[in-house]
């Protein structure tokens, strides 16, 4: 099955088409939160489907959940540099460098 592109967008980086957006999720954090918030998250998905990725935007330590080449990462893999609060295309790309760099020689 494909993904879905619709109100997504695109950007291609190393010769690689992947979708991203950012989404308002609800969810529950007992690392860092005690109750239910509504932070904002980074969605990340490869064409292919071998990265998916989602990173939590605005919390103390940033860190990812997803897993990359159908291996799945640790519970939460902490990120060793902080997440804007703006999102731009550039991020996307350099973030999406830094996975491939770092995380897929590791799995």
């Amino acid at each position: 099955m494909s993904v879905s592109k619709k109100r997504k967008r695109k950007i291609i980086c190393n010769h690689q088409e992947y979708i991203w957006y950012i989404r308002e999720d609800r969810y529950y954090d007992g690392a860092f939160f005690n109750d239910y918030v509504t932070p904002w998250a980074l969605h990340i998905v490869s064409i292919d489907k071998k990265l998916i990725l989602y990173v939590p935007v605005g919390v103390k330590k940033p860190y990812i959940l997803g897993h990359i080449q159908f291996k799945l990462l640790p519970k939460q893999y902490f990120l060793p540099f902080d997440i804007p609060e703006i999102i731009t295309p550039k991020f996307v790309d350099y973030f999406i460098t830094w996975v491939n760099e770092n995380l897929t020689k590791n799995h």
